[in-house]
């Protein structure tokens, strides 16, 4: 189980500036808009791929298998703050791969499955308990930040969408028109958000199967 302690404020995976220098955009009187096409397109990713890339405070419980590494769900990890083992805090553990989230441990961390009896004992698939509980930072410093880290083509995906829906807006696609006798009129459909063909396979690398 996961929960999410202190949420992202900003989730946006690319800046305004950026977007309005890509579109060729001069001054600053369609920047609410273009920061609204940038949350829409950013939420999209998110949803998507099935994560969050802002990095946000996380606390996870998860059980141990017996090995040496205890695989956290978020990633990159940035830091743990805690982790304890059945409510009590262990400190004998080294976060050994940030962007695969696994913390090692030498001593191995403990394993406690369900046990059945048929005909002999045996364990009883996933019935591991959830015996420790980790307290972490995972994610990426986001355009526009100081510590920037998000992977440059996960801004690319961000700015392709954005631009499209942009420019689907100015061009006035997706007319429909209906007439009544001699009577005729035109609408201007709210443009579907859909992701472009390009930008899913750019996006594919980065989805977590839940």
């Amino acid at each position: 189980m996961i929960e999410v302690l202190v949420a992202a404020v900003n989730k946006k995976l690319t800046t305004v500036e950026t977007l309005r220098a890509e579109l060729g955009i001069i001054g600053t009187a369609e920047d609410a808009l273009l920061s609204k096409l940038i949350d829409q397109a950013s939420a999209m990713i998110e949803t998507y791929c099935n994560r969050c890339f802002a990095k946000q405070k996380y606390r996870e419980t998860i059980p141990g298998y017996g090995n040496v590494y205890l695989a956290l769900s978020v990633r990159p990890v940035v830091s743990v703050e805690s982790v304890k083992e059945e409510g009590r805090i262990i400190t004998d553990y080294s976060l050994d791969s940030p962007s695969s989230g696994l913390l090692y441990r030498r001593t191995g961390w403990g394993w406690n499955p369900g046990i059945a009896w048929n005909i002999t004992w045996h364990i009883m698939a996933n019935s591991e308990l959830a015996n420790y509980e980790v307290e972490y930072t995972a994610g990426y410093g986001l355009p526009g930040e100081p510590d920037r880290t998000l992977p440059a083509d996960i801004e690319r995906a961000c700015l392709e969408i954005a631009k499209t829906w942009y420019l689907e807006n100015q061009q006035g696609t997706n007319i429909q028109s209906e007439s009544l006798g001699d009577y005729s009129v035109t609408y201007a459909k709210p443009a579907e958000r859909t992701l472009p063909q390009t930008v899913l396979l750019t996006l594919d690398r980065w989805r977590v199967f839940i």
